[in-house]
């Protein structure tokens, strides 16, 4: 552990080094140790408590393959010991035409409270949306751990679990949406409880630099059919984030224990350079969130039975029909630039008539030229399941062998086209892929681009995934980051099963009056405006692309602010993914006493700050305010801001509030207008305690005895003053000699300096002495 000293600020970096020489089993074949003494860096980047926003959907357009409706949750995994974060939601259900799920449009502003980490997921009987009549209630806060287990002390996990669904599939099609707000970094994913014997579901584990790269990733294991498993791919950056070929690394996994809110060491691998280690996990032990740390690479974490076929089922193996954008291991992002790389993972053989491929979308305004490369690892050991074909590659080095240098076109070209290799390659028998394996592969973008890379088998099958798009430019003009203002995705020939819907598109607006548009190069245009806040904007109608195979490509523009875009195949099953979050700008720090008194009224002040932290004087919004506490009062709310010489200027310190319901309760100021202008801050509520407390009790033995005792009070009250007097009945004759006012001390750490004063009084009386009687021994 480090602490970071004072006058450090974002976005410096903290970096921490170990050197451990590591014992125990799981090294060098189970015994001994490791021989040398490794070199283990965290990149701890300094961020302060402010306000995160995200969104993330979970959508369907078409009937399960027929694993059910076993329904999604959502992990999260705080960064800050003082973490506490809302969730807000949204659901539209049923078949009706003309509304949001059907046909695609804008959504309602997803403004119903679902709950907290602190006080669980209660749901929201207000809402009535889509047909459907509440929110769904979370149902618990751990998959394998207690109810309440979250954001209680740094890095405790949540989860938001929805009771959604029961034994049948809810009419599609469906579309729930939901919104994040934290008041400090805050890791999270989605993922489905879908046990389908294809097992193809996967994601990448969110990293604690917000992204799927660098030095710590957090995710959680789950149950299907068999187990997970985790590849982990070394991208050879170091902690300067340059690319050094030669680097090894280290990598520990941890699981989380709620019972003893512990992480558990469980195994190390050591990882070649630009090497791979698959690690799987079993059931029901490892149905938990796991923690992988990196010594000194930079890694990619793919989760998910689709990194091997545990199940054999099919004939499909690794990586199969749900199909992924792959990250750039020198951003963390799905859009690569030149010079840049990112990796994906690949099973050899299709589905029946399906192929393995890869998809290259050029999003970018020239012809890109890329390279494509093949990973052969030197070590492989077979870990044979009930089906006897799984392998996993542990500890491993390896060699990269090129498969060719490609080039595809730029931009919206006119009609569907021909889905050649050079835009869709086919892993299928080529060597060293091979059945059962995490198949790695990576593509050097050489010129032109920026591109974005796409993979799996039976590409937009009728049992696909989602995925979150990473925006190719944002307001500023640059590229590669994860929202934006500009969206691309490539669709092409897939089997069967979705039609007339394909897929669709979610892209969430936080502003009002924000347009988005979706273009397809087959002549497709669409655009919706906002209406109010923290609106989603969803493309439903994507059709079927029809054999042989061909491509479409699709661009999604968003004027009036920046989104964060998710999309999601036909089925209501295998998903999984993990969205960005909006990069910090306007937002409001809320500031209020960390303990107040329950019913009493205490001050809030709210500072408009601008992404460097500095008052935004000209800010005119308007601000409005939520709590956890169904009884709570803020006033004036809603509040106009006024810019000038005689207005506010962007700072406002009398918020007049009151809060009734015990523990702790977040206040969320918010403007009306704009969803991503937001603050968060949490409030002890406590009940009237001032507690009194003297020891030893008062006892003369014998005369001449000296008896000390203690005094000893707490208050957890809003009184900024009390008095208290103590009256013992004494023997004649007993004297007080009060210790100096300097030996006073407080009974724990106070939260601010405790004035108080002392007085005694040895005036003989059956009831409380008078004033003038009293000896003042003076200030604390």
């Amino acid at each position: 552990k480090a602490q970071v000293k004072s006058g450090e600020v974002p976005p410096s970096t903290a970096i921490n080094r170990v050197s451990i020489l590591e014992y125990g089993r799981n090294i060098v074949g189970g015994t001994g140790h490791s021989g040398v003494v490794a070199g283990f860096t965290h990149l701890a980047a300094i961020m302060l408590q402010t306000t995160y926003i995200s969104y993330v959907g979970y959508t369907a357009s078409s009937s399960s393959k027929g694993g059910g409706c076993a329904g999604f949750f959502i992990d999260f995994f705080p960064l800050h010991k003082r973490t506490v974060l809302q969730l807000y939601g949204l659901e539209y259900m049923g078949n009706t035409a003309g509304t949001f799920s059907q046909d695609g449009g804008v959504s309602a502003s997803i403004g119903c409270y679902i709950g907290d980490c602190n006080n669980g997921w209660p749901g929201n009987t207000k809402c009535t949306l889509g047909g459907n009549t509440t929110i769904p209630s979370g149902g618990g806060m751990g998959l394998a751990g207690p109810s309440g287990a979250g954001c209680k002390a740094e890095r405790i996990p949540a989860v938001y679990n929805p009771l959604a669904w029961t034994s049948s599939c809810p009419t599609i099609p469906w579309n729930f949406v939901y919104k994040l707000v934290s008041n400090s970094p805050l890791l999270w994913q989605m993922l489905t409880h879908e046990d389908n014997c294809n097992n193809d579901r996967h994601t990448y584990s969110p990293s604690t630099s917000l992204s799927y790269a660098g030095f710590m990733h957090y995710t959680w294991a789950a149950t299907y059919y068999q187990h997970d498993s985790f590849s982990i791919i070394n991208t050879g950056l170091n902690t300067a984030n340059a690319y050094d070929p030669d680097l090894t690394t280290t990598t520990h996994l941890f699981r989380y224990d709620f019972s003893t809110l512990v992480w558990n060491y469980v195994k190390t691998y050591n990882i070649g350079p630009e090497g791979q280690a698959t690690h799987m996990t079993s059931a029901p032990v490892d149905v938990n969130p796991w923690r992988i740390m990196s010594s000194d690479a930079s890694i990619i974490v793919n989760v998910g039975a689709a990194n091997l076929d545990l199940a054999g089922c099919c004939c499909c193996s690794g990586a199969d029909n749900h199909a992924a954008f792959n990250p750039v291991r020198e951003t963390g992002n799905v859009v690569q630039l030149v010079g840049q790389t990112s990796y994906g993972l690949a099973g050899p053989q299709g589905c029946g008539s399906g192929e393995s491929l890869v998809i290259v979308g050029n999003v970018g305004g020239a012809d890109a030229t890329f390279a494509i490369d093949l990973y052969t690892p030197n070590n492989t050991v077979t870990n044979a399941n009930n089906k006897g074909i799984s392998v996993m590659m542990r500890d491993t080095g390896g060699t990269w062998n090129s498969a060719g240098t490609f080039t595809v076109t730029a931009g919206l070209p006119t009609g569907l086209n021909t889905a050649t290799p050079n835009n869709a390659y086919n892993f299928d028998n080529q060597s060293p892929f091979s059945r059962g394996s995490s198949n790695l592969f990576r593509i050097r973008l050489i010129s032109g681009g920026p591109i974005q890379t796409y993979n799996g088998t039976d590409l937009f099958a009728a049992w696909g995934g989602g995925g979150i798009i990473h925006a190719v430019q944002n307001d500023a003009g640059t590229s590669a980051q994860p929202m934006g203002n500009e969206f691309w995705v490539h669709q092409v020939s897939g089997r069967g099963g979705c039609s007339p819907r394909m897929y669709n598109v979610d892209i969430f607006c936080p502003k009002t009056g924000m347009a988005v548009r979706a273009l397809s190069s087959d002549g497709a245009d669409y655009i919706y405006t906002t209406t109010g806040s923290d609106q989603c904007v969803s493309f439903v109608r994507f059709t079927n692309v029809p054999n042989p195979p061909l491509k479409r490509n699709w661009q999604f523009t968003v004027t009036g602010g920046n989104a964060i875009a998710l999309y999601s195949m036909c089925t209501s099953t295998e998903k999984g993914y993990t969205a960005p979050f909006l990069v910090v700008g306007v937002h409001y720090e809320v500031i209020a006493p960390p303990v107040v008194f329950s019913g009493q009224t205490f001050w809030v002040t709210v500072l408009v700050l601008d992404a460097s932290g500095t008052i935004k004087t000209d800010y005119d919004g308007t601000t409005s305010f939520t709590t956890t506490d169904p009884n709570a009062t803020i006033s004036p709310d809603p509040y106009p801001w006024t810019p000038g010489s005689k207005g506010d200027n962007g700072s406002f310190c009398c918020f007049e509030a009151s809060l009734t319901q015990l523990g702790i309760q977040t206040i969320v100021a918010f403007d009306t207008v704009d969803g991503s202008i937001i603050g968060l801050t949490a409030v002890m509520v406590v009940a009237t305690d001032v507690k009194l407390l003297k020891e030893p009790r008062f006892s003369v033995q014998a005369s001449g005895d000296t008896v000390t005792f203690r005094v000893c009070w707490s208050n957890y009250s809003s009184a900024s003053a009390f008095d208290f007097t103590i009256n013992d009945a004494i023997p004649n004759g007993t004297g007080y000699e009060p210790d100096p006012a300097s030996a006073a001390f407080m009974c724990g750490p106070p939260s601010q300096p405790v004035v108080y004063r002392m007085a005694y009084s040895t005036t003989a009386s059956s009831t409380i002495p008078p004033a003038a009687s009293w000896t003042d021994i003076g200030s604390g």
